[in-house]
């Protein structure tokens, strides 16, 4: 299993930007991935707010960076998120 889905979301994570983003989106994600990436437990993830599960995504979660834009991923027990996407739901 890779840790990013996307070269995007993996683009976002190495350099705070991406082609066709918004800057400010970018720059948010990013914020959020690098802690992401290095948390091995749910509660290192829920200092970023709620722990959004998607209904029409099962065994996927997120976090919110802003209005409907989020950052998705797998959650695998004692090594954290994997396949990481910034989507929008």
């Amino acid at each position: 299993m890779e840790r990013f889905a996307d070269e995007v979301t993996e683009e976002i994570y190495w350099t705070r930007f991406a082609p066709h983003l918004d800057q400010h989106l970018s720059v948010k994600a990013h914020k959020i991935l690098g802690p992401l990436v290095a948390a091995r437990g749910l509660q290192d993830v829920g200092i970023f707010g709620p722990i959004l599960r998607f209904k029409n995504a099962p065994g996927r979660l997120g976090v919110e960076v802003e209005g409907k834009w989020h950052l998705t991923f797998v959650w695998v027990e004692g090594e954290g998120p994997f396949e990481i996407k910034f989507e929008r739901h």
